[in-house]
């Protein structure tokens, strides 16, 4: 039982020991130690990394400088590879990156002729030190998220190169004025978390390995300009500054997508709109039509308002411009609800309406059709009442009517004859009477249908005009305002743009304007 206490006791020392070192834990018992391997390939390589790794995870967390006096000097280099997402509601993007890190760890330097003339080695990064540099904008949960495993490369002399790829998500103000229109700059600074410009000194680097000449193309974004500049910051807590390295990248968007699946049917619905002044009143689907383009043009809004973040910076130009036309429809709503009352007027057209729509408007915009007046109306209704009543004595000489002249004989020879002849004398009065006010009341209903048609006719004659004078001005305020606003988003665009990638700041370097050199990453 003692020896079975004696082996467990010497494996949980085994693993406490490993674990403290950061080496790792092997929890197979048949693997082979580890840098067995290259001790097997390569005797000096394996004395070599036992002689830099002999009793160095004392000073893991110690700066690797033998005087604590000397600063770190650490050069950062970002070669950003491709845009993952560009989350403009919430404001955000991510995006991966090339990073190579360079710094000086004096306690790994040896002597290349010990060791038979290895001048470099590789060696996990995981087991050295290395600086503490920071994303200070980020929003990612993990942080920066680097590859897992990855190696530095180290010289005799001590000197450090980090090369690994990592995606990070960090925090840009969009202004979206210029949708989608818009250039985005997007501001990346990386410091040293903990560590001041009196223990380590960031610097950027910027020889020919810094051209960006890795980034792949995005779908929605181009990035056409990446700046760095190096700034000291003083904090209340520390009494030395820190030195931060501010990268400014320059997107601007690829606004072909958007013209043609929402600003160019936002326009067409616009100028549809303007069809329902050129229906005529009597058209059932006069106010349909309108009410369908309000609801397209809501919809097309709401669609732009769930891609915008809620800033307080102010809405995009293209917003202003739906809001417009949203209310251009409500206006052309009101005006078809008002002609389709007018439309179905009864009472007579007053004389200023009939002078100012039928005289003045009507050859401003070209309608030719003249209404008909008080004349040619009365002319028309004597025509047809004479009509009537010549029907009507037809219809009496036909049935035994007789005219002005016989009832004259007739009243003689009444009062010759009287006693014989008054049945039928009473039977033909009262059957004439009955004809003139049949007549009569034809004459009248004739005369009153006539009225109202004219009445009607005048109104159509005016509600004509004011469709036509409504199209020519919301064609004329349609045109102008798309016009406008879009010629303003887009020289408002560029100029932001022509001042963004231009405009240098003092200390800070275009990277995208480096000689591009591929040898390296």
């Amino acid at each position: 039982m003692s020896v079975i206490h004696l082996v467990v006791w010497s494996i949980v020392g085994v693993y406490l020991m490993c674990n403290n070192s950061g080496l790792g834990v092997n929890l197979d018992p048949f693997a082979p130690p580890p840098f067995a391997g290259i001790k097997a390939a390569n005797s000096n390589q394996g004395r070599l990394i036992e002689f830099l790794l002999d009793n160095y995870e004392t000073r893991g967390y110690v700066r690797p400088v033998m005087d604590s006096s000397t600063v770190t000097r650490v050069t950062l280099r970002l070669l950003f590879h491709n845009l993952i997402q560009m989350d403009t509601r919430n404001q955000k993007f991510t995006i991966g990156v090339w990073i190579k890190m360079t710094w000086t760890d004096e306690f790994l330097r040896w002597n290349a002729s010990d060791f038979g003339g290895i001048e470099f080695i590789h060696l996990p990064v995981d087991l050295i030190w290395k600086p503490d540099i920071t994303l200070e904008g980020n929003v990612d949960l993990d942080f920066e998220r680097y590859k897992p495993g990855t190696v530095v490369l180290v010289n005799s002399d001590g000197f450090i190169s980090w090369l690994t790829p990592s995606i990070m998500t960090s925090y840009c103000r969009v202004r979206v004025h210029n949708f989608p229109f818009d250039t985005q700059v997007c501001e990346m600074v990386f410091a040293s978390w903990s560590f001041t410009t009196l223990d380590i000194d960031l610097y950027p680097e910027l020889g020919p390995d810094a051209a960006q000449n890795r980034y792949l193309d995005d779908g929605v974004w181009d990035m056409v300009s990446v700046k760095v500049s190096r700034k000291l910051s003083k904090y209340s807590c520390c009494p030395a500054p820190f030195s931060e390295l501010y990268y400014h990248l320059i997107f601007k968007r690829r606004s072909e997508f958007y013209v043609i699946y929402l600003i160019c049917p936002c326009v067409f619905l616009s100028l549809l709109s303007l069809l329902v002044f050129y229906l005529p009143a009597e058209c059932g689907e006069k106010l349909t039509l309108s009410i369908t383009n309000l609801l397209a043009l809501v919809v097309f809004q709401q669609v732009i308002a769930e891609t915008m973040p809620p800033s307080g910076d102010g809405s995009p130009i293209i917003g202003t411009y739906f809001l417009t036309m949203i209310v251009v429809v409500c206006v052309s709503v009101v005006s078809t609800v008002f002609i389709i009352h007018v439309s179905h007027n009864e009472r007579p057209v007053p004389p200023w309406v009939r002078w100012l729509f039928l005289r003045v408007l009507r050859a401003c915009v070209c309608i030719n059709s003249v209404p008909p007046s008080s004349h040619f109306v009365k002319k028309h209704e004597e025509k047809a009442i004479d009509i009537c009543e010549k029907e009507a004595l037809n219809v009496n000489n036909h049935t035994g009517g007789i005219d002005d002249n016989d009832r004259n004989d007739i009243s003689v020879s009444l009062r010759v004859f009287h006693d014989e002849n008054r049945d039928r004398d009473r039977f033909f009065c009262s059957e004439l009477a009955d004809i003139r006010d049949s007549v009569e009341y034809l004459r009248r209903d004739l005369q009153e249908r006539n009225h109202q048609g004219a009445l009607r006719g005048e109104w159509k004659q005016v509600v004509a005009v004011m469709d036509r004078c409504l199209l020519l001005f919301f064609f004329v305020f349609t045109v102008v305002c798309t016009s406008v606003l879009m010629v303003k988003v887009v020289i408002d665009s560029a100029a932001e743009f022509e001042r963004e990638v231009t405009h240098i700041h003092e200390g800070e370097v275009d990277l995208s304007k480096i000689p591009q050199h591929t040898d390296d990453l």
